[in-house]
């Protein structure tokens, strides 16, 4: 009810005053910010130190501000990426799935590395080679789904990337400050990785970089696993970065 008697929302309002977010995460949090009541001392005091030597960094500011505004994720775009965060495994909890990605690239290269020594072993290799590709294949819409799906994230988080890149490099004295310098740090790390990650299993898109991945190592298998251990490990923390 305060945030109608105070003016906080709408035309001339507080939030569009203080509203310099790059970012539809970032007005959102703003909002939140403005209705949530924290009348800690510790937490006021903290913000107005933040806010007291950010003020003159400017060029500091407006270069996140420009980069933010390159290729923000939406909040649709948010919750797509918060579907496949709540997501159950399905490679990595799989006992079978471990044994066709090791099993299989290692029963191949067998054959592969004896044919050089003798022909007939090309055969063989041939052989297994197609048997993989054939079983991978079962799962390949399955993976080809999540590709899509996670293709439409990479860029908006490399954007994200940047952000944690500049921030991370300016050196403060705030606690408030130096706490988020650290997350930074943290995201930067993690986002760029899972870019790479997708960046990777786009690489299935070429016909014959899918038939040897495939028919050799495994490569959908292994790129689901990267995928699904990075989840594990940085999917709670992600929304946290992001806002």
């Amino acid at each position: 009810a305060y945030s109608y008697d105070l003016d906080l929302f709408g035309v001339g309002s507080l939030f569009q005053y203080l509203n310099r977010c790059a970012t539809p995460l970032g007005e959102e949090r703003l909002a939140n910010d403005l209705l949530t009541e924290d009348q800690r001392e510790e937490s006021i005091v903290a913000r107005q130190q933040a806010v007291r030597e950010m003020a003159p960094v400017l060029d500091w500011r407006q270069k996140i501000w420009a980069t933010g505004k390159c290729s923000p994720i939406s909040k649709e775009t948010g919750q797509h990426l918060n579907d496949w965060l709540s997501e159950q495994n399905w490679v990595t909890t799989k006992a079978y799935f471990t044994l066709i990605r090791w099993g299989f690239p290692v029963l191949t290269l067998i054959p592969l590395g004896l044919s050089f020594y003798r022909s007939d072993f090309i055969q063989l290799f041939l052989l297994l080679f197609f048997i993989q590709w054939s079983v991978l294949s079962f799962f390949s819409k399955r993976v080809g789904k999540t590709m899509f799906a996670l293709s439409r994230y990479r860029e908006p988080l490399e954007n994200y990337a940047q952000l944690f890149e500049i921030f991370k490099t300016e050196k403060f004295s705030s606690p408030l400050l130096k706490f988020h310098t650290q997350q930074a740090e943290e995201a930067f790390a993690a986002v760029r990785r899972f870019s790479k990650l997708v960046n990777n299993l786009e690489a299935r898109m070429n016909p014959i970089a899918n038939a040897f991945g495939n028919g050799i190592f495994a490569f959908d298998l292994h790129a689901m696993v990267a995928l699904e251990k990075w989840r594990d490990q940085h999917g709670k923390s992600l929304n946290r970065w992001l806002s």
